[in-house]
């Protein structure tokens, strides 16, 4: 049996049981059983009230030694679910700014090592800086600035409590060109210098 998704929520339904029912009882393969049943949703969410249900069932794809923030997860399931039938029509803000950024964000965490200018993410996600530094901030609640320096301390972080790698090595590889330049970062952030006891 071709594999089909539901249309309100990206389930797989590989079995005529997972089909949701029209009103008079007969499978629909465009909804699952879960959203769609007797010809009518289960639920009466808006787009933005299903996108924070959504992400309380993250099914757990992280980078290792990175949690994703909220807003990431949000940024993740608006960028699916808005293909599907139910949402096309409840679209807020246009699609390809979220692919955009969520292709940036993919980006980021390839180069974190290395420095990242604003023109070169604004050229990653094939809009102009000004444009890209405010839906960024818009769809994040962060500038791009913040949000690397964010991921770089908090990769800092886990390296401090996993690794016995020196200060200087960390530093190196969370993207700071010295220790000097990480501890200062880091203390303004959490009001600490960056040590084994950090938590």
């Amino acid at each position: 049996m071709e594999e089909n998704r539901c249309q309100s929520c990206g389930m797989p339904m590989v079995a005529t049981e997972h089909f949701g029912t029209n009103y008079d009882q007969t499978p629909t393969t465009e909804y699952c059983c879960f959203c769609y049943q007797h010809g009518a949703f289960t639920d009466s969410f808006t787009f933005q009230e299903f996108i924070a249900d959504a992400i309380k069932f993250d099914d757990g794809t992280r980078a290792k030694d990175y949690k994703q923030s909220d807003e990431e997860l949000m940024l993740t399931a608006t960028n699916r679910l808005q293909n599907l039938k139910r949402w096309r029509t409840h679209q807020t803000v246009h699609q390809e700014y979220y692919q955009s950024v969520e292709r940036v964000i993919h980006y980021i965490h390839t180069k974190l090592e290395t420095p990242l200018t604003l023109t070169e993410l604004a050229r990653e996600a094939h809009i102009s800086e000004y444009h890209f530094h405010r839906i960024f901030k818009a769809i994040l609640n962060e500038s791009p600035g913040e949000y690397i320096q964010q991921l770089r301390l908090e990769k800092a972080a886990f390296k401090l409590q996993t690794t016995n790698l020196p200060l200087l090595e960390i530093a190196e590889e969370v993207g700071y060109q010295t220790p000097y330049a990480l501890s200062r970062a880091f203390k303004k952030r959490y009001g600490i210098t960056p040590s084994r006891d950090t938590g």
